[in-house]
């Protein structure tokens, strides 16, 4: 997820990509998402994010007995460190 910038006002609008396996009756089913998150609270010095996003969950591999997709609400309150570009 990229981050708003120092002075961007909240709320702010972010695309975010979300992924999980899960294990049923042994098979590990995958599944991915990709939302607009809203931005509800950021601290760019200390680099604090929270908010929230709703997804659909799309199965990408092994999806039986797995759903082919399900919703998912989810809500954040995160440190972000710096990655390799």
């Amino acid at each position: 997820m990229g981050m708003p910038q120092a002075g961007d006002s909240a709320p702010h609008k972010l695309q975010i990509e979300a992924g999980l396996l899960e294990n049923v009756g042994g098979n590990t089913c995958q599944f991915n998402g990709t939302a607009m998150a809203t931005i509800t609270g950021y601290d760019y010095a200390a680099k604090k994010i929270a908010g929230q996003a709703s997804f659909t969950m799309l199965c990408i591999g092994y999806c039986d007995p797995c759903a082919a997709e399900f919703p998912l609400e989810m809500s954040f309150d995160l440190d972000w460190v710096e990655g390799a570009h």
